[in-house]
């Protein structure tokens, strides 16, 4: 019987309330012995198995109820029906138990109604991004064929001029078709340069929302949408640059920093582990720049602690520091603090915290003109055109293991 009214202690607090009051004005003579570890007990809300022996006494022990009868009458129907266990009684007893489960039942209800609510509404916004990150690719994948089609009316431009040299007699017809093919590349040259700022700006929006991920605005499961929307970018990363030569390089980076320090082979992807393992066999001497939060959160590390997250990229890259010859390692993070902070040296991997008027990945850009610079970060474009080799974070987290 102490089971039930253990269960439903909760349930009956007003009249649990009622007997512990009695109780404290008993004399300790007059104490039934059950009813000795309830009175001892000084804190607020009695817990539930004294609580259930207290319940247990004022329903079966006569004197007991009858102390505490004396007190009353109590406006509490259920307390009175306690006291007084008039023909029916249990019936107020069942009742209440019967109301507190309803109402449980209906908060449960209305609980689990909002949480069905709010996760619709978070797939709603996770179909809505998905959807513009689709449009946001095809505009990719025009910008590439636009490339391929101005290499081929370049070819053109080039032939037709050979044609106006050799045929003086035909340098009229020559010149006017020369000027519409021009007319044209300039036009591919317009949606070209259109489609990059769009890709630029799908890049800007996909840091800003992996910055929320870690700032925790969003839950981060395997069914994320944010995590899909990653993916996503990823593809959209494949676009090559008009000029560009494979993975990992650019015409515009060559233009602007001469000859790389190095380059990887054919073959040898720098989203791949086998990239890394290449430098280190053929690049010594080099310095290797990495965006500790990106290698953070590709390693699963950045959500819950960011000081635990740092130290396990630390750890991790200790294992880079000790392959890496003579060349330095060091790891750049964010920071909110105002004012510069130096570079923090570890035994195998230097630290920098970006100043508060600058972002990691400014301090980054800034490195990358260094001779014989190795960067490892998704942000690919600004790195190459200062002359750095740029690896991808995913060709890192491969490498490490």
């Amino acid at each position: 019987m102490n089971r039930f009214w253990v269960t439903h202690a909760r349930t009956f607090a007003d009249a649990v309330k009622a007997a512990r009051a009695v109780l404290r004005d008993l004399e300790p003579d007059e104490l039934p012995a059950v009813l000795r570890p309830v009175e001892r007990y000084s804190g607020g809300r009695l817990p539930p198995p004294l609580a259930g022996t207290l319940l247990e006494a004022l329903v079966g022990n006569d004197w007991f109820r009858s102390q505490v009868a004396d007190r009353g009458p109590y406006d509490d129907v259920v307390v009175q029906a306690f006291v007084e266990q008039p023909p029916g009684w249990w019936e107020a007893v069942v009742t209440r138990i019967v109301d507190s489960q309803v109402a449980s039942s209906a908060d449960e209800a209305k609980s689990h109604a909002d949480r069905i609510a709010a996760a619709t509404a978070q797939l709603a916004e996770a179909k809505r991004r998905i959807d513009q990150l689709r449009q946001d690719l095809t505009a990719a994948e025009r910008a590439e064929r636009a490339d391929d089609k101005l290499e081929a009316l370049q070819r053109r431009v080039r032939e037709l001029e050979r044609e106006a040299a050799g045929h003086a007699a035909a340098v009229d017809k020559v010149a006017a078709a020369l000027a519409s093919a021009r007319d044209e590349v300039a036009v591919l040259l317009n949606e070209r340069d259109t489609a990059k700022s769009d890709v630029r700006a799908l890049k800007s929006e996909r840091a800003t929302l992996l910055r929320r991920v870690e700032q925790g605005g969003v839950e981060r499961d395997r069914t994320d949408p944010v995590r899909f929307a990653r993916e996503l970018d990823q593809l959209v990363a494949l676009a090559r640059s008009v000029g560009s030569s494979g993975p990992g390089s650019s015409s515009d980076s060559a233009g602007d920093s001469g000859d790389d320090a190095h380059a990887l082979p054919p073959g040898v992807r720098p989203d791949d582990a086998a990239a890394v393992a290449w430098l280190l066999d053929h690049a010594s001497g080099t310095q290797w720049v990495i965006d500790g939060y990106n290698l953070s959160f590709a390693l699963g590390k950045a959500m819950a602690d960011p000081a635990e997250a740092r130290r396990e990229v630390e750890r991790r890259l200790a294992k880079l520091a000790r392959l890496a010859r003579s060349g330095a390692v060091l790891v750049v993070f964010d920071s909110a603090q105002q004012g510069e902070r130096a570079v923090r040296s570890g035994r195998l991997v230097d630290v920098f915290f970006a100043p508060s008027h600058q972002s990691a990945d400014d301090a980054i850009v800034e490195r990358a003109a260094d001779p014989g610079t190795i960067v490892v970060r998704e942000l690919r474009e600004r790195s190459e055109a200062k002359g750095a080799l740029v690896l991808w974070s995913d060709a890192l987290v491969a490498w490490l293991g």
